[in-house]
């Protein structure tokens, strides 16, 4: 019995080092018998086993269930990083968005792309369990209504705080579920275009409600990951004008490429995407104001 514990078994420093490799382990992978140094009085007999970091690289290059989700760098070394297993830490993410106003029924004419910008920080451990905050804001000038000599002006803002939880799903796609709070601000200001005087100053001021959003990943093209997100709200809040109780609802969905690198030590990400809203029911009238465009994004884990 002793000496088959010599021959075949694993050693207890070894078994110790499995803690320290990091890691997706399983018990089949975590307790599986290999070849132990034998006993130093038996030098002719006596055989190198490979430690277990260099078992752990080696079943991470021949894994092939997360394969198609490009890893994240800047992580330990030795220790798997990836989507189910990210880069714990403090996570900072800047988005550039050049997006177009359009109305539900069409009365914009000649309206251009303006310059929004969307700020995300917050946390997320190594289970890929986050809490974060998210600042939107979009502001418009000088857009034109068909047959009628005023000016629109729009200033769209909200701030989330949310918490979110990614998974793993049959067939390949990984994805992340949130759910939480949300404050927006919509504003429709009206001048005349000839003499430049207020006509209408609605909004909805310091509304409140409920947002959830989702996030899909699959597919990994040359280290580029392709995503989909879409993020829903229903807010309530007061119209300022009208000195009433009101409700309107934000969807949101983006389309996109991320690539993770590494710089300076640190896991970064950069994104490209096609992004389009709805801010349903809280233009003038209860009409819905659209946007739609591309944006660029710049994020990074410390």
């Amino acid at each position: 019995m002793l000496s088959c514990f010599f021959l075949c078994g694993v050693s207890l420093a070894d078994a110790a080092d499995l803690t320290r490799a990091g890691g997706n382990w399983d018990e089949e992978s975590s307790f599986e018998w290999v070849p132990a140094k034998l006993a130093s009085f038996l030098p002719s007999m006596e055989t190198e086993s490979p430690s277990l970091i260099e078992q752990a690289g080696a079943v991470e290059d021949t894994s092939t269930e997360t394969s198609f989700v490009n890893h994240q760098h800047g992580c330990v070394t030795g220790v798997p990083c990836d989507w189910l297993t990210p880069c714990g830490g403090w996570n900072f993410e800047a988005q550039s968005l050049w997006l177009r106003a359009q109305e539900s029924e069409g009365r914009i004419v000649g309206a251009g792309y303006d310059n929004g910008t969307r700020f995300t920080f917050g946390h997320t451990d190594s289970s890929g369990r986050s809490w974060r905050a998210r600042y939107f804001n979009y502001f418009a000038d000088g857009i034109f209504r068909a047959q009628s000599p005023l000016t629109q002006k729009y200033n769209l803002e909200y701030f989330d705080f949310e918490h979110a939880r990614r998974f793993s799903w049959s067939g390949g796609l990984y994805g992340e579920l949130s759910a939480g709070l949300r404050w927006a601000q919509f504003v429709n200001s009206q001048e005349s275009s000839s003499t430049g005087v207020m006509q209408k100053n609605q909004f909805y001021s310091d509304t409140i409600g409920p947002v959830v959003g989702g996030e899909l990943r699959g597919l990994s093209v040359d280290g580029w990951d392709a995503y989909a997100l879409g993020r829903y709200s229903v807010q309530f809040g007061k119209i300022i004008e009208e000195s009433e109780f009101g409700t309107f609802s934000v969807t949101e969905v983006q389309l996109g490429l991320v690539r993770n690198v590494n710089l300076l030590g640190h896991a970064t990400f950069v994104k490209g995407f096609f992004e389009a809203q709805k801010w349903a029911s809280a233009d003038t009238d209860s009409e819905d104001l659209g946007l739609v465009g591309l944006g660029f994004a710049l994020g990074m884990t410390f």
